[in-house]
């Protein structure tokens, strides 16, 4: 996780998006954004998954 910017009760909306970079058989990559009103970039942050199936 990077925080990029002060979240503060001026910051108005904040708006959350989570993206599936890649998904295989085995592995998936995935990220999310924080943004405020003004598009300005709060957080972010990585992640990669082992996909299992039951």
């Amino acid at each position: 996780m990077a925080y990029h910017r002060s979240m503060t009760k001026d910051s108005g909306l904040v708006r959350a998006l989570g993206t599936v970079v890649t998904l295989g058989r085995r592995v998936a990559f995935a990220e999310g954004r924080l943004t405020n009103s003004n598009g300005d970039l709060l957080a972010s942050a990585t992640s990669s998954l082992i996909v299992l199936a039951f």
